[in-house]
C-alpha cells in the first residue's frame, strides 16, 4: 500500500468529518479508499482510529443524515503550542458569526447562481475548515501559519473553477480538496526546494493581493515583532508641515538601529521610527476611556 497515498485519505476523512461536525458515514471513508487494496481487516483498524479521535461512525450516510443532531459550534480551538499570532488569528474568528448547515448550505447554493460573488462567499464559509485542515498537516516541517495562507490560497483559486460543480455538495468537497491539495504542494516543496522561504513570501504577497485585514491602533504593544507581527505588517503614518507620509517598519535596516532584536516598541516612544502620536489627544482619549 502506498504511505503517502494513505496518510492523504486520512486527512481528507478527517477533514471531512470535521467539516460535518466530527460526523461521517462508512461509505463515505470506502469511497475515499477505493483507489487503494484496503481489506476489510485494515478497514476495521481505520475505523478503530476515527473513533478514537472522536468521530462519530454511521453505516450509511443515509443513517448519517437521519441521526446527526449535533451540531458544531463553528469555534475554532486554540493549542498551547500556538503562537501568539495564531492566537489573535483563531480569537478574530471565534468572534464572527458561524452559518449553520442550512445557512451554509444556501451560501453555497447562492454561488451556483451568482459566481462573481464566490470569492467573498467561500472565503467565509472556510475560514475555519482551513484553520482545522492545517493543524492535521502539522509536524511536517511547515509552520501552521503558513498552511492557513495556503489553504486560503487555495480556496480563493477553487473559486474562479467553479465550472464543474453543479451542487453544493460538490462546491464543499471541491473547496476542501483544494484547501488540502494547497498545503499539500506547500509541505512537498518545503522537502525539495532550497528556495521555499521566497515561495512562502510570494504565496504571502499573492494572499495580500487577494484579501487583506487592515486595522489602524494607538495601541503601542501591538507593535511587538517577535510575537505577534512581522516587519512588513506593521505601517507608520507621519504627519509634519510637510504632508503626510506612510511607510512600514521594514523600510528601517540595522543601519537606522533597527534589527531583528531591537525592542520596536521602545525605538517607537524614543520617536526614532517618526508618526508621534500627539500627547495631548492620547491623555485625552484615555481619560474618555476610563470615564
Amino acid at each position: 500500500m502506498d504511505e503517502q497515498q494513505f496518510r492523504k485519505i486520512i486527512i481528507q476523512i478527517r477533514a471531512l468529518a470535521k467539516s460535518q461536525g466530527e460526523t461521517i458515514s462508512k461509505e463515505q471513508v470506502h469511497s475515499r479508499f477505493l483507489p487503494l487494496n484496503v481489506s476489510e481487516g485494515q478497514f476495521i483498524l481505520i475505523f478503530n482510529y476515527l473513533k478514537e479521535e472522536k468521530v462519530r461512525l454511521y453505516d450509511t450516510e443515509e443513517e448519517r443524515l437521519k441521526n446527526t443532531e449535533a451540531k458544531t459550534s463553528g469555534e475554532v480551538r486554540t493549542d498551547s503550542g500556538d503562537s501568539e499570532y495564531l492566537r489573535m488569528y483563531i480569537n478574530e474568528l471565534n468572534s464572527l458569526t458561524t452559518p449553520s448547515d442550512e445557512e451554509r448550505r444556501s451560501m453555497l447554493e447562492a454561488v451556483l447562481k451568482e459566481k462573481d460573488s464566490a470569492s467573498e462567499i467561500l472565503s467565509t464559509l472556510f475560514l475555519n475548515n482551513v484553520v482545522d485542515v492545517a493543524r492535521l498537516y502539522t509536524g511536517q516541517g511547515v509552520a501552521v501559519e503558513d498552511l492557513i495562507g495556503e489553504g486560503n490560497i487555495g480556496v480563493l483559486t477553487a473559486a474562479n473553477m467553479l465550472d464543474m460543480c453543479e451542487t453544493a455538495e460538490e462546491i464543499d468537497e471541491f473547496v476542501m480538496k483544494m484547501i488540502m491539495d494547497s498545503m499539500e504542494s506547500l509541505i512537498m516543496e518545503s522537502l525539495n526546494d532550497d528556495e521555499f522561504d521566497l515561495k512562502v513570501a510570494d504565496r504571502v504577497n499573492e494572499l495580500n493581493d487577494k484579501a487583506q485585514l487592515i486595522f489602524t491602533a494607538h495601541d503601542v504593544s501591538l507593535m511587538d515583532c517577535k510575537k505577534l507581527f512581522r516587519k512588513e505588517q506593521v505601517w507608520f503614518v507621519h504627519k509634519d508641515d510637510g504632508g503626510v507620509y506612510l511607510y512600514p517598519l521594514s523600510s528601517f535596516t540595522a543601519e537606522d538601529g533597527v534589527r531583528e532584536t531591537t525592542d520596536i516598541i521602545e525605538k517607537y516612544k524614543r520617536g526614532i521610527l517618526g508618526a508621534i502620536p500627539e500627547p495631548d489627544m492620547l491623555k485625552t482619549l484615555l481619560q474618555v476611556k476610563n470615564e
